[in-house]
Formats: structure tokens, sequence, C-alpha cells
């Protein structure tokens, strides 16, 4: 992070930041915040605040600015920015306008913490679980709720077949030869086990796998799930 400050500074750029997932890191002691080191970059800081708090259906994001005073062509994009999706969008004044009093509260502390816990403990159990799993290789999350599964046997690929013709036939109209691999595995996974995960390829990943969270409430069904997607990659890949 000091060497993305270095380079704005040498080549005199801004940085925009998204620090959304900020207080869902396992470690506290491993994460940094670009505010820590900014200096006087001028930087723009992402926020959002529908992943940390307990508020059902918020969709409540805005932008924090930081040393304009250092750059007019900053302060003009900044100040441009704000205009703008002030009138395209509802403010989040008032949301902002609570959220010290509610980080500070040790309710909220207590709160996210549990959280924390609870998504840490999902990722060791998703690790147990995949860990003998010939066909599956997990990438342990040090934050937030996402969990990141790669194949290890991609370039062994062979067809999908399901019983149900109409069913194949649907998928294969949807994909094409150019759909990654990892396309394919989702949707045909999500008709076989009715279990829903997102092809990295969406992501603009190189690597071919899935994404998937760790919300699950219920540890059995996790397990279940985890257990079902491995099963799943182990017959396909015999």
């Amino acid at each position: 992070m000091e060497n993305f400050v270095k380079i704005a500074k040498k080549y005199n750029l801004f940085l925009i930041v998204d620090e959304i997932y900020e207080k869902l890191t396992f470690d506290c002691n491993e994460h940094y915040c670009l505010s820590d080191i900014i200096w006087d970059v001028p930087w723009i800081a992402m926020k959002w605040i529908s992943k940390d708090l307990p508020w059902p259906g918020a969709r409540c994001g805005w932008i924090e600015t930081y040393n304009t005073d250092k750059d007019k062509n900053f302060a003009d994009f900044c100040n441009s920015l704000l205009k703008f999706k002030m009138v395209e969008v509802c403010s989040t004044t008032l949301p902002q306008y609570v959220l010290p009093e509610i980080y500070e509260s040790e309710d909220y502390k207590k709160y996210i913490k549990q959280r924390i816990e609870k998504y840490k403990k999902r990722a060791d159990l998703a690790e147990e679980i995949l860990k003998d799993s010939k066909e599956l290789k997990i990438i342990k999350p040090k934050w937030t709720f996402y969990l990141t599964i790669l194949f290890d046997k991609v370039n062994k690929q062979k067809d999908f077949k399901i019983q149900d013709n109409e069913i194949q036939n649907i998928i294969e109209t949807t994909l094409n030869w150019k759909n990654r691999f990892d396309e394919k595995f989702c949707y045909f996974m999500l008709w076989e086990t009715w279990v829903c995960t997102v092809p990295l390829s969406w992501f603009n990943s190189d690597y071919d796998g899935f994404r998937m969270t760790l919300l699950e409430e219920n540890e059995t069904n996790f397990i279940k799930i985890l257990e079902t997607i491995k099963e799943f990659a182990k017959n396909y890949w015999e």
C-alpha cells in the first residue's frame, strides 16, 4: 500500500480505494486502511453500510474525499462527482450522521465480533471439508463472507450430461464454445444439485473456479452444501 502511495505521488495521481469491507477482517492486526499511510496524496474512499450493519435492505453508500486542498484538478473532479450524484440519487446524509454513534457503541462491537467469528469458523469448516479433495482447491479467506474455490483438474474436461434432455438443451443453448469451463460447471451443478455459485470468470479472473458465500446460518446446511459441491466435482472427474 505504501508503494501505491509512492507511485501516485511520483506521477501526480490520485487513488480510489474500496473500503467497504474494512470492518469484516478476521485479524484486525493485519489490516490497514489507506488513511493510515496516505500522507498528502489526494484520494477517494468508497464506503458502504449494507455489509457491516444489521440493516435489512440497506443499499447506502457514499464517497469520502481526502487532501482536496492539495490539487485543484482533484478538487474540481470531486465537486463535479458530488453535484452529479446529489441530483441523480437520494442523499445518505442521515445514515452518515448517526454512524459514529453506532460504530462506537458496545452493542455494535459485540455484533461485528460475533459475525467475524462466525465467518472465520465457516472458512475453517470449508477448509476441513475440502482439504482431501483431488478436484477442488480452497482459497481460504481472511476477511468478509466470500469463499473462493479453484479447480485442480480444469485441463481434464469432458462433456456435462444430465438426464433431463430439455434442461440439457436450455443450458447448452445459453452457453457456447466461448464460455469458460467454470461457467459450464456452475450452470450444470446448479441444475444437478440446486447449489448456486458464481464462476470466477464473471469477475474477470484468469483462474477457473467459483465463488460462494459463508452466510448460511445453519451449520448443518453449510456442511451439506460443501459436501454436495465436493461430491459433484468428484463424480464429474471420475
